[in-house]
């Protein structure tokens, strides 16, 4: 609630930890879209069994706190049904390829885990100052080596690319090296 104060929430993306009737309902309480996989209970696996291929349903999970939403059965990669929870209607689901969004959400995941481990210094300050200089400086690097390999990717092919073509290493070696050079 404090973050729609300061944003506007479209969809709320979650891992299969938050697969609970508690949180469907918070999600239904505040008006908030969501999708996220759905724990494979007993009742899901029967859906899938069930299914002839890609679906969307309603559902009911029955538990410590029942809710109900609807259940989309999606064709993974590997080709096996996987299922979905979400309270976003039929045709909102289809039309803006929700799976495909959803499965952006990695590429937040790799950009957190890529930041804290190649451009947040090691520090055991304290002071909170200097703990918030680091994390913003490290945010400005880590958006200058994105920026950067947007723009390399659309001088090469034309379009962003996954690759980047510059590795995040590659990047922290060079500005050593400029800062060697330069001062």
């Amino acid at each position: 609630q404090y973050a729609e104060q300061h944003i506007d929430i479209r969809r709320v993306y979650m891992d299969r930890g938050f697969f609970s009737g508690k949180v469907v309902n918070t999600m239904d309480e505040n008006d908030w879209k969501f999708i996220m996989p759905a724990t494979r209970t007993s009742g899901i696996k029967n859906r899938l069994e069930e299914a002839d291929g890609e679906t969307i349903q309603e559902y009911e999970l029955n538990g410590s706190e029942k809710a109900n939403f609807n259940l989309a059965l999606r064709e993974g990669k590997d080709g096996e049904l996987k299922a979905f929870a979400t309270n976003c209607g039929k045709l909102e689901i289809l039309t803006h390829n929700l799976f495909d969004l959803y499965g952006r959400r990695w590429d937040i995941e790799t950009g957190y885990r890529v930041q804290k481990n190649k451009f947040l210094p090691k520090t055991t300050s304290k002071n909170y100052n200097v703990r918030l200089f680091l994390f913003l400086f490290s945010e400005l690097l880590y958006n200058c080596w994105m920026l950067i390999n947007v723009r390399i990717s659309i001088e090469l092919y034309g379009e962003i690319q996954e690759e980047k073509e510059i590795t995040a290493k590659k990047f922290i070696h060079c500005l050593f090296e400029a800062f060697d050079e330069y001062g």
